[in-house]
């Protein structure tokens, strides 16, 4: 039974969210004074709300909040909220809409979400395509023209990029996590996708090159074979 009338629940619902912003199901059963799902959702939809992406949609807020970032996402304390609501529409908003698609390592890091299985879906589905670029898979659109354009492009990148030297800290920071990974060796797709989730620009190309330059080779137990929130495809 719904224990706060309409107009103070609302007020109740307006604080919290300014107060902190988001909030589970169990703060909101508290703030209502009820137990009731329905009463629950029926006051957000008044309000207008939006469910997180990640921690399988546990967390809301409400319409307004959200300060979206180029790539229509918001975080709070680790709290994604995507402007396409969902994890699936927002990768296939992620992968259409980037002048070069986009690689694994970069939608996880992007997302901050483990996203195999959604792109599985979606490639099944026909919504995105994956297409092999050098040693690594690359999502595209499914359109034939536009997902030949982005792999043009990032053929086009990965050159670019492969030839640029990196700046010390960032070589640095690559064999930082060579050293961590001990006797283990860490692949340059699983060294990319970590420095691009903490914000470097590298291309595999140039971690292979380094990898070259210091004479660092591959043992029959990689880094991957260990699990990591890291892992990358």
């Amino acid at each position: 039974v719904f224990m706060l009338k309409r107009e103070v629940a609302k007020e109740a619902l307006h604080g919290l969210f300014r107060r902190h912003m988001v909030a589970d199901l169990s703060v909101l059963f508290r703030t209502l004074d009820t137990r009731s799902r329905m009463s629950v959702f029926r006051r957000l939809r008044e309000l207008g709300y939006r469910t997180s992406f990640t921690h399988g949609g546990r967390y809301y807020t409400l319409e307004d909040v959200p300060q979206f970032d180029n790539n229509a996402l918001w975080f709070l304390r680790g709290i994604g909220f995507s402007r396409f609501g969902t994890l699936i529409e927002t990768v296939v908003h992620l992968v259409k809409e980037s002048p070069a698609g986009r690689s694994y390592s970069e939608l996880r890091a992007i997302t901050s979400v483990r996203v195999e299985n959604v792109l599985m879906l979606l490639t099944r589905q026909g919504r995105i395509e994956r297409r092999q670029v050098g040693r690594r898979s690359l999502y595209v659109a499914c359109d034939a023209t536009e997902g030949a354009r982005q792999v043009a492009e990032r053929t086009v990148r990965d050159q670019t990029t492969g030839e640029r030297d990196l700046s010390l800290s960032v070589v640095v920071e690559i064999l930082v996590e060579v050293v961590r990974a001990g006797d283990l060796f860490v692949s340059p797709r699983a060294v990319v996708a970590r420095l691009v989730a903490r914000g470097q620009v590298v291309s595999v190309a140039q971690v292979e090159k380094l990898y070259e330059r210091y004479g660092i080779a591959a043992e029959k137990k990689t880094a991957e074979d260990v699990p990591s929130n890291s892992s990358a495809i």
